[in-house]
């Protein structure tokens, strides 16, 4: 299917996987990947850091200039039988349809596509849809792949934006980056579930126990992170990507900026910077 098949269908939901949660624990118009659910086809726009092995977006053309024009994410007009099956069903979602779609977009009728083009603003390329809705009936579809990779839906002219992010449970956006998050990695000839202490080696653990406020906490956790992030690929790209959080439980101050320098590091020796 192509986009234009989907002009003058009425949008019936919006669904947004894996969204971040706002500072009063509701979900906000900013996920892993947004899909618009229309009368005949789903239009699905994901990030290519979360669930592409290519790190690129989608080409949609070519500029005046000869360069191809992308969005920064994945885009593609699905079935809608397809829809619901294109993403891991046990990842967290969060449905918009009925009063409460209507509500968000500002309108008593029935949204209906009516134009979708490619802008150029100051912060981004975005795909702009034009909704028959009256007034400000203009929304757009955004990549921002420093706050962790993520598609954002918001009217045009206005920019999406985290006031406070912290990472302290597995429901916090990037809650990959905690200690106990379950990618496991080989360090010293061992499989090692994770980078909690509760993995550590025994000895290891130990000797972190019995000196509770000396640096080998950080030196182990550091060491353990970087195996971790050299051996899961994706992650590794989203780290690497990402304006980093205000604070990340279990890791000690300035340990990411630690991690990251060395994998940059390590980029540079096996060639791939």
């Amino acid at each position: 299917m192509l986009l234009e098949d989907l002009y003058f269908q009425q949008l019936h939901r919006i669904e947004l996987v894996e969204p971040w949660r706002l500072d009063n624990g509701t979900p906000g118009l900013l996920a892993g990947a947004v899909l618009l659910h229309f009368e005949d086809g789903v239009l699905a726009c994901w990030s290519p850091l979360r669930y592409s092995m290519r790190p690129s977006g989608t080409a949609l053309g070519i500029a005046a200039s000869g360069v191809l024009t992308s969005p920064g994410y994945r885009l593609s007009v699905l079935p809608v039988e397809a829809g619901d099956k294109r993403f891991d069903l046990s990842l967290p979602r969060y449905s918009i349809s009925g009063h409460a779609l209507q509500d968000l977009l500002g309108t008593d009728t029935a949204p209906r596509l009516m134009l979708a083009d490619m802008v150029l603003d100051d912060a981004m390329i975005a795909l702009r849809l034009r909704l028959g809705l009256g007034q400000n009936s203009t929304w757009q579809l955004g990549y921002f792949p420093a706050l962790d990779g993520s598609v954002g839906f918001s009217p045009q002219g206005y920019t999406l934006t985290v006031r406070t992010w912290r990472v302290e449970n597995a429901d916090s956006p990037a809650s990959w980056l905690l200690p106990e998050s379950p990618y496991p990695f080989v360090l010293a000839g061992r499989i090692w579930p994770s980078a909690h202490p509760n993995h550590w080696p025994l000895a290891l653990r130990k000797a972190w126990q019995s000196q509770p406020n000396s640096i080998t906490y950080h030196t182990i956790l550091r060491e353990a992170l970087i195996a971790r992030f050299q051996q899961h690929d994706q992650l590794r790209r989203r780290l690497l990507a990402m304006k980093l959080p205000e604070s990340v439980k279990g890791l000690p101050e300035g340990l990411l900026l630690e991690v990251i320098a060395a994998l940059r590091t390590w980029q540079r020796q096996i060639g791939q910077l």
